[in-house]
């Protein structure tokens, strides 16, 4: 008896924890800049200040100007 109540509160535990790392990373979504990559003009969100193009794979970075560069 006392195993299987363990076992569940592991269970409430996990969804607690994956719920909040989801609820995490749709925030770094939505809070992401929507940008052009200055190499092939394709668009995509920059998240974290760096994100690797997914048409030409350069990687992308906003520089502490504010500027776009590819890297």
């Amino acid at each position: 008896m006392l195993g299987t109540t363990i076992f569940i509160a592991l269970i409430i535990i996990s969804i607690i924890g994956v719920s909040i790392w989801i609820m995490k990373g749709n925030r770094r979504w939505n809070d992401a800049e929507t940008v052009d990559c200055p190499v092939c003009g394709n668009q995509f969100k920059l998240i974290g200040g760096s994100f690797k193009c997914t048409q030409c794979r350069k990687k992308i970075v906003k520089t502490s100007e504010g500027q776009i560069k590819a890297v």
